[in-house]
């Protein structure tokens, strides 16, 4: 395990010594769930947050809004998205409201968080141990502050798992729950697991909404990245593991090359989702 490791890092350090020489039009969106303390996998804790998002601002990254992204895309050069992120969170824990929320405050850093609406206010069902989720008047507390809200689904399920009918229900039942709490339009929804296929993600286009999001790393999505004119996003996981070699590695040009070369290097099968 050990020797996996040295080389695991071993790979992150060569590619992000070529960062710089392998620009491509992409910017990093960072995904998160938690930020606390517990034993999720996905969780951050909030001193390690805290010091990812000093670590950004101290290094000039501009922080953007999922609704900057196209424009940002069409109009940045490849320095300029190197250094321009988005950050996002999935599930709508509450932590994100008691713990992200203040030191985003502190850094003027935009980001995006996605429901999935059948849950809010109680617990998430999907983990062990489950956690506390925002609650409605925590979600309208926050978009007053200016986080911007997408949907993750209504139930939570896997999209891909479900007829095509019960996943456009999931996709609109979603969208019309969030627009009448929110009143605002939805424009963007993020798949739980990060699963989809071109059928799910047709159909978010038939839903309304403007872009969906998964994230590098995830099975049948190795070699796919965000460029222009996509309805899809990929964005790139955070999670409790992660030191300041991988967090520098996430926001490196040549991060979706890792998961190409795991198969090569015989990595673990162990997917970051």
């Amino acid at each position: 395990m050990q020797a996996r490791t040295i080389i695991k890092n071993s790979v992150k350090r060569v590619l992000l010594s070529l960062s710089g020489l392998l620009p491509e039009e992409v910017m990093p969106i960072l995904l998160y769930h938690s930020i606390d303390n517990s034993e999720m996998e996905d969780s951050v804790s909030p001193e390690v947050f805290f010091h990812q998002m000093e670590y950004l601002h101290s290094e000039g990254y501009r922080a953007i809004s999922l609704d900057e992204i196209d424009t940002c895309l069409k109009s940045c050069n490849r320095r300029e998205l190197s250094k321009t992120f988005a950050i996002t969170f999935d599930d709508g824990y509450r932590s994100v409201y008691q713990h992200a929320m203040p030191i985003l405050r502190r850094f003027g850093f935009p980001a995006s968080v996605f429901l999935p609406t059948q849950h809010v206010g109680r617990h998430s069902e999907w983990t062990q141990p489950q956690e506390p989720l925002l609650s409605w008047k925590e979600v309208l507390a926050m978009q007053k502050d200016g986080i911007l809200f997408g949907t993750h689904s209504h139930s939570h399920r896997d999209l891909t798992a479900l007829t095509q009918e019960q996943a456009r229900n999931e996709l609109e039942t979603s969208k019309k729950i969030l627009e009448d709490k929110l009143g605002v339009p939805i424009a963007y929804t993020a798949y739980p697991f990060s699963k989809s296929n071109g059928v799910i993600e047709s159909l978010a286009l038939e839903c309304g909404y403007k872009t969906s999001f998964s994230a590098i790393g995830v099975e049948g999505r190795r070699r796919r990245s965000m460029q222009k004119d996509s309805s899809v996003v990929l964005r790139r996981s955070v999670i409790k593991k992660d030191d300041m070699l991988a967090f520098e590695f996430v926001l490196a040009s040549t991060y979706h090359y890792y998961f190409d070369l795991q198969k090569v290097l015989s990595f673990s099968k162990e997917e970051r989702a």
